[in-house]
């Protein structure tokens, strides 16, 4: 069963499940595979095209969203507000249908206005992605936050995080409030009374004012900058006794005397909310966030792209009457490497190679296959060989690759018809200690159906016992 968001737009993590949350997560964590590799690109967007219309300036989240669309081959529209025919007095929904009107299946917005996505997507049929909507919102960056502390600590669950700063202004506070919350963490927010709202208790934070003790309670500390060109009053009498009360530094810390994991949403105000020697300890994961935010937005624009059926217009008629994937067209009618088909039962997916050389090349393109067909759900591969008589050290990865993904979705991944070269290379580099071999595709079939068989009666003796 392929699994899919329970929403159509990314207008805020309210609007999240738990289960939506964790399934990011794990599209994220397939993904990571994708942009650490020589080959950074997955056709799955392609012939798709993304708006990214941005209100206010930007510049990590701007670049983020764009590299992982480019990532996820879509094509991209940039649309700025200054310059535009916004100054001239246009509203928001006349430009974005003017940008509408040119084809494009997908919007990403910032905008100075709190509620300014959700009127969006009132008024358009396209998805619609809130990349931060005044002091309400910013749901990818509270994602990709609460995804680094899953990577940094192994889970978010049970752990304590403060977040330090400007409460009062902040989407980014928000957000990971209201994200850290459905995953299970404790939430403190910290710094001036001034910068705290009331209703913050109300929310199920603690609240504190002195910075010592937040960190003494904390395993996490996320600190904000000041939101200087949203305060019209002044909230404190000076930058320098802000930061002598609530920046960060390394005589705070290690009084401390425990391990913290230190983030930042950025932009870095060095000297005011934290030093650079903080900043750039062993104790940040800065630059991991930022690593993170575009695993976690290409995850987004997927599953977003897949919940609005882009599939029934943009791929393989053909391919897809039997394989209900989402995968472009071009995909495959330029795909001539490999072949795909699936059982009647959906139990198993076939892939059958077409070259005699498991080369660099060709391992790219089955890497990225894989990935996509974990992603949407299919976990019981079997990778037919016989036409390959070779296969070097990339073909091996590409295998081990396909082994991991099934066998961390509870699948299996079985290989069949290898030749005796390349069963010599198997056995040499030792994997046919931990790979699933069979001799013919109804041999690896047999297989699937038999192990499934066994599952269901350990199941069904693990039930007998417990009742």
């Amino acid at each position: 069963m392929i699994e899919q968001l329970s929403v159509q737009h990314l207008l805020g993590i309210k609007d999240l499940t738990k289960e939506d949350i964790e399934l990011i997560f794990r599209t994220a964590d397939n993904f990571k595979d994708v942009i650490n590799r020589p080959i950074k690109k997955v056709p799955s967007l392609r012939d798709i095209t993304i708006a990214n219309i941005f209100f206010e300036n930007s510049t990590r989240t701007k670049l983020s969203f764009e590299l992982a669309e480019k990532r996820l081959s879509a094509d991209v529209v940039n649309f700025s507000a200054s310059g535009s025919s916004v100054s001239k007095g246009e509203t928001l929904v006349d430009t974005v249908n003017n940008i509408l009107a040119m084809k494009v299946d997908m919007v990403v917005m910032r905008h100075p206005k709190p509620g300014a996505a959700m009127f969006l997507a009132r008024h358009i049929k396209a998805n619609v992605i809130n990349a931060g909507d005044g002091t309400h919102e910013h749901p990818t960056q509270a994602l990709l936050d609460a995804f680094s502390i899953r990577e940094k600590l192994g889970r978010v669950e049970g752990q304590k995080v403060v977040i330090v700063g400007d409460i009062l202004h902040s989407r980014v506070a928000l957000s990971n409030i209201l994200c850290l919350q459905k995953l299970g963490a404790e939430v403190m927010v910290c710094g001036p009374v001034t910068l705290i709202p009331k209703y913050m208790s109300s929310l199920g934070v603690k609240v504190e004012h002195d910075l010592k003790k937040a960190l003494a309670w904390c395993d996490v500390a996320n600190m904000l900058r000041i939101q200087l060109e949203r305060q019209d009053i002044r909230y404190f009498p000076s930058l320098r006794e802000y930061s002598m009360l609530y920046g960060l530094n390394k005589r705070l810390l290690d009084g401390i005397g425990k391990q913290l994991v230190i983030m930042h949403p950025g932009p870095i105000n060095r000297g005011v909310e934290i030093t650079s020697d903080i900043a750039d300890s062993e104790h940040s994961i800065i630059l991991n966030q930022v690593e993170n935010g575009v695993a976690i937005r290409i995850a987004v624009l997927f599953l977003l792209a897949h919940m609005r059926g882009f599939e029934q217009s943009n791929v393989n008629k053909g391919f897809c009457k039997d394989l209900h994937l989402h995968f472009s067209r071009a995909t495959f009618e330029k795909n001539r490497y490999m072949h795909f088909s699936l059982d009647k039962t959906e139990k198993y997916v076939v892939i059958k190679l077409h070259e005699q050389k498991l080369n660099t090349l060709i391992a790219a393109e089955l890497k990225s296959e894989l990935l996509l067909l974990n992603t949407q759900g299919f976990n019981n591969i079997i990778l037919d060989l016989e036409e390959s008589l070779y296969c070097d050290s990339s073909g091996l990865s590409a295998i081990l690759v396909g082994n991991r993904l099934c066998r961390n979705s509870s699948g299996l991944f079985v290989i069949t018809g290898l030749s005796d070269t390349v069963m010599k290379l198997v056995q040499i580099s030792q994997l046919d200690q931990v790979l699933n071999l069979a001799l013919t595709a109804n041999d690896a079939i047999d297989f699937i159906n038999e192990t499934e068989e066994e599952r269901k009666i350990e199941d069904k003796i693990e039930k007998n016992i417990k009742e």
